[in-house]
């Protein structure tokens, strides 16, 4: 694929309101894109009666080849769990018009688990227009938090526990398809990316290179040291909505969804809060205490979770350059949004950035040679 070449390039106007209205709905015409770097997003006006005004819906349009409609399926029965169970998610609508429905291998009979089956009726939410599977949901009014105190750091862990609780025990053996965190996936991939990538300059990538690889190789201890549980997998703040002042959360973009372990999902979430002059804080306590805190009122976490935070936020770090790389040469936007990314500079700083993540996991006996 060329730097002329765009995986969204034919993606028009109408294919957008076709999406919505193979849910059921007929549209004004009014589309506004949303930010998403690695989907298309935008929301959509549907028409209103008489007596009511119009009001929008969001509809995705997945990357193409990233994901089947089979991963896509699970990402989706995660947010229907989640609405049946009263835990704020958008809800999703169904594809009401058969040609534009996703075919799926495996039905969501297949990979519920029974007691799960008996309480909660699985929908159709995938479609498929040309090349691009979408989905549909309804449109929150509400914004990421500017700030988390302690109070709503006890709440959302209590609701990350329950949301888990659920994830486990909703699917069979197998059932939950998608990939589980793994040094492979982490790591190997930004590797070969970053190899190929002509943005990083020479002298970095001497011995940047080297340096992920022997930062992959002693935390392949990682991938036989964790018990694997669906998760959101990406739940920073910014995918955190809250409908008004001390209202209710809402969790949103399963899209990064995947197996790994529970304190994944709330280190994310800790590290982008700072309780610094926050009301009721205790200075000698961190946001993932609070976190854990409402965590275990709910559901136990594992033992030696903590020593796992670093190692993922390693990951983590790695990945983050290699997706870029991969992305940059198909998406325009990519270009535009990050320029820095062929800027000396960037390369330079990340390089410092893993030999003191090196000397953190040394320092804490994290890696294994």
């Amino acid at each position: 694929m060329t730097q002329n070449e765009d995986q969204f390039s034919d993606l028009t106007s109408e294919m957008i309101l076709n999406a919505v209205e193979a849910c059921g709905h007929r549209c004004t015409g009014r589309i506004l894109q949303l930010n998403s770097m690695e989907n298309r997003v935008y929301s959509v006006e549907l028409e209103g009666n008489r007596s009511t005004k119009p009001i929008s819906v969001v509809v995705k349009f997945y990357r193409p080849g990233r994901w089947t409609a089979d991963t896509i399926y699970s990402e989706h029965l995660l947010q229907q769990i989640l609405s049946d169970e009263d835990i704020p998610t958008p809800r999703l609508h169904d594809v009401v018009d058969n040609s534009a429905r996703a075919t799926l291998s495996i039905s969501a009979e297949q990979r519920l688990s029974q007691n799960i089956l008996e309480r909660f009726s699985p929908r159709s939410t995938v479609g498929k227009s040309g090349k691009y599977f979408f989905c549909v949901w309804d449109r929150i009014a509400g914004r990421s938090p500017m700030e988390l105190g302690p109070n709503d750091l006890q709440r959302v862990g209590r609701i990350v526990a329950r949301m888990h609780n659920l994830f486990e025990n909703a699917f069979a053996p197998k059932g939950f398809d998608r990939h589980s965190i793994s040094v492979d996936f982490f790591c190997k991939r930004t590797i070969v990316n970053l190899e190929k990538a002509k943005q990083v300059p020479h002298s970095v990538k001497r011995a940047l290179l080297p340096l992920l690889e022997e930062l992959a190789f002693g935390l392949k201890w990682l991938d036989r040291s964790i018990d694997f549980v669906p998760i959101h997998g990406d739940l920073h703040r910014l995918n955190l909505l809250q409908t008004q002042t001390a209202g209710d959360f809402w969790f949103v973009d399963f899209d990064d969804c995947l197996l790994g372990p529970e304190i994944h999902d709330l280190w994310l979430l800790a590290s982008g809060v700072d309780l610094l002059g926050v009301d009721g804080a205790d200075p000698k306590r961190t946001p993932l205490d609070y976190l854990q805190e409402g965590y275990t009122e709910f559901r136990r976490m594992p033992e030696g979770s903590e020593l796992l935070v670093e190692p993922l936020r390693t990951l983590r770090m790695i990945y983050y350059p290699g997706w870029i790389a991969q992305r940059w040469d198909g998406d325009r936007l990519f270009r535009d949004v990050f320029t820095f990314f062929s800027e000396s500079n960037y390369w330079e700083k990340f390089m410092n950035d893993m030999e003191d993540q090196k000397e953190i996991l040394q320092r804490e006996g994290l890696l294994e040679y």
